[in-house]
């Protein structure tokens, strides 16, 4: 409220009174909280992972001519290449969580062991082991974990792609090149926040956090 309270144009371009140089501050400040502690949490990225590859696996298996239970909505994105046009928007806004559930309960169920496994642990909360690290496994250590999964599950190694997968996750606090924010003063003139904050410096706006997260069936 009080960031909207502030704002102001000049020169065509929306900016921030002076006044409102603090709220700015702590807006940036638990943006970038936020990201880290609740969207990205291992435990939401972990959840995220395990349904994609859900997803993937069902869509697999459907495209290969075997019959799953799905909702009208959700066997459309399943079975078919699908285009960004009106009819897939259309059926895109028909799903909801139910279909998700409702598909999962009975992918418990599947015949496929990749499925049913993956249907299982995500209903009963048997999420994919998260590790957080700011370098990049080896390959060495990915191959290892692939191999003990494709052992212990007895599954092709190249099924193990749906039980684990590797993702880079970049965040800046702020990019003035693609959000540039505008402090406006009393005289008129207009500073970039980077510039005119007093606590957070340019290095800090603007250094990119990266972060790996290897997510693996626990075996």
């Amino acid at each position: 409220d009080r960031i909207i309270k502030m704002l102001n144009v000049k020169d065509d371009r929306l900016v921030v009174d002076s006044k409102g140089i603090y709220s700015i501050e702590n807006y940036l400040t638990s943006r970038r909280l936020t990201d880290w502690q609740a969207y990205q949490h291992k435990t939401a990225v972990g959840y995220e992972k395990h349904l994609v590859n859900a997803l993937m696996r069902a869509r697999y298996l459907m495209q290969q001519g075997l019959t799953l239970f799905a909702s009208p909505s959700l066997a459309y994105f399943l079975k078919n290449d699908v285009h960004f046009d009106d009819q897939a928007l259309q059926v895109y806004a028909e799903l909801d969580d139910s279909d998700i559930w409702s598909a999962l309960k009975a992918w418990k169920h599947a015949d496929d062991q990749i499925l049913s496994t993956l249907a299982t642990d995500m209903t009963d909360r048997h999420l994919f082991k998260v590790e957080v690290t700011d370098e990049r496994p080896s390959q060495e250590y990915l191959d290892d974990i692939a191999h003990r999964i494709a052992h212990q599950m007895n599954i092709p190694l190249a099924d193990t792609k749906y039980l684990m997968t590797l993702t880079e996750i970049g965040k800046d606090m702020y990019n003035p090149e693609d959000d540039s924010i505008g402090i406006l003063y009393k005289d008129g003139t207009v500073k970039d926040i980077a510039d005119a904050s007093e606590i957070l410096n340019v290095q800090l706006l603007s250094k990119k956090i990266r972060k790996y997260y290897l997510c693996y069936q626990r075996i």
